[in-house]
């Protein structure tokens, strides 16, 4: 078979794709009466949302909220579901609230759905009121959404968002995971017996947390303050500040690869401390018993030693960056 032979079947074939491909489209697009709906695909609509519903929680141990452009807020109050906004849209879809019930699990959702080459675009408020002590698992989600979860006792929650940041204050249960792609992930006033908490790109804020913590964050500052539990601190490119205003300290392992760490703790708190820097300076307030000798101040890639007489581990490594260990004033 010659070049040219082939070439021309190959744009042969080419064509034939894209016909039946338009055919799909206008068939898709097709009216009452058979013929293309050109204004449905080129005119659009703007609509203002207002919808509620009534929430069933009865037999409910799983519920799923979720919504793809706008607010997610989770709040106390009589079990129901609001969404408000204004979208833009060439379809004739009127409800964009969708709530199902199946098989214990209530989701909860904005229906952005439709068929190419109709579209749904805007920014909605998803609000949904839960009782304080609902005791249930809860998992919110949102693809380029801001979610907010407050005051409320779950049994598991997890949080989530791809573009947006997220925030759990004053809420307890048994675990959280809460965690952005690409925004910022905050948690205040929480009390979970393990928290995981973390954010690709984007800052990660804790502060006041009864419970076991891990923090994580690959790009992004880490603050952290007040946490009762077990502590595990890494981050890949950033600062980490982690204060500790109890004496009595649970153990805690902080790293970070380039950025530097500061420890703020109890001037009384007593702990073996493991402190690992490859390029870096380490300050310590606290005077260290080193291998039978008190110092201020070290500057060196390995030490280890304790403080106060020794107690719960606390190892501090960076790759590059600074170590300071702080007295709380």
């Amino acid at each position: 078979m010659s070049t040219t032979t082939k070439v021309v079947l190959i744009v042969a074939g080419v064509l034939v794709v894209c016909i039946l491909g338009a055919a799909v489209t206008l068939g898709l697009m097709a009216g009452h009466n058979g013929m293309p709906n050109w204004n449905g695909l080129f005119r659009s609509a703007v609509i203002d949302i207002d919808e509620s519903a009534e929430l069933d929680l009865s037999g409910v141990s799983h519920i799923n909220i979720e919504n793809v452009s706008g607010r997610i807020i989770v709040a106390p109050g009589e079990p129901r579901a609001t969404l408000t906004g204004r979208v833009t849209t060439n379809t004739d879809k009127k409800t964009f609230l969708e709530v199902q019930n199946k098989n214990g699990t209530l989701t909860v959702r904005t229906d952005f759905m439709t068929i190419y080459p109709n579209f749904i675009s805007g920014d909605m408020v998803l609000t949904v009121y839960l009782p304080e002590d609902v005791g249930v698992n809860a998992s919110v989600i949102g693809t380029s959404s801001n979610a907010d979860v407050s005051n409320i006792r779950f049994d598991s929650l997890s949080v989530h968002s791809t573009s947006g940041s997220v925030k759990v204050t004053g809420c307890s249960g048994s675990s959280l995971k809460s965690g952005s792609t690409s925004g910022k992930a905050e948690v205040r006033d929480v009390r979970f017996g393990s928290m995981e908490i973390g954010s690709t790109s984007g800052d990660v804020t804790v502060k006041g947390a009864a419970g076991n913590l891990s923090a994580s964050c690959t790009s992004g500052s880490i603050e952290i303050s007040d946490v009762s539990g077990v502590l595990d601190v890494s981050n890949t490119s950033g600062g980490v500040s982690v204060t500790l205003s109890q004496a009595e300290i649970q153990p805690a392992s902080i790293h970070s690869i380039s950025g530097s760490i500061r420890l703020t703790l109890n001037p009384d708190a007593a702990f073996n401390l493991d402190v690992d820097s490859v390029s870096g300076c380490f300050s310590s307030d606290f005077d260290i018993t080193i291998s039978g000798r008190q110092g201020g101040y070290v500057t060196g890639e390995d030490i280890y030693g304790k403080v106060n007489g020794g107690g719960a581990l606390v190892e501090l490594s960076t790759v590059s960056g600074g170590i300071d260990l702080v007295k709380a004033q």
